[in-house]
């Protein structure tokens, strides 16, 4: 019960705000494309962005790798280029790669675009897991 109550408490008690870009579904898809033409994207609102809860040991091992020990989760899909979410979906990201222009949440493979404000919480690898 208490690893329901973890994954209850991370998609929907409060956290710290964050902001991001305030932009139309056509500037998203600009933005998204103009950065990396050949990598697909996806434009998300009501996100979530998750500090993963992991010893200094795992943090470096993941930082070795080139990758964040960050992942995002969003409760709405706007658009996804290649079809992969119709919109109204949720999606889960794989972990960080890179973060720009305080709105592009790049994985290995997509550019997330994240509109409108989101939020901020710390996670264990394991809770975010069992959203699925």
């Amino acid at each position: 019960m208490e690893e329901l109550y973890a994954v209850t408490d991370l998609l929907y008690k409060g956290g710290s705000p964050m902001p991001s870009r305030d932009l139309t579904e056509n500037e998203a898809i600009a933005l998204a494309e103009g950065t990396k033409p050949h990598k697909p994207w996806c434009i998300v609102k009501n996100w979530i962005w998750v500090d993963l809860e992991v010893s200094l040991e795992a943090q470096e091992a993941i930082q070795k790798t080139g990758y964040s020990p960050v992942m995002m989760y969003a409760h709405y899909v706007i658009n996804d280029s290649k079809g992969r979410f119709n919109r109204g979906d949720w999606v889960r990201s794989t972990p960080l790669l890179t973060f720009a222009e305080q709105c592009l949440f790049e994985t290995r493979n997509t550019i997330y675009v994240l509109t409108g404000e989101g939020t901020r919480k710390n996670a264990k690898p394991s809770t975010l897991m069992k959203i699925f």
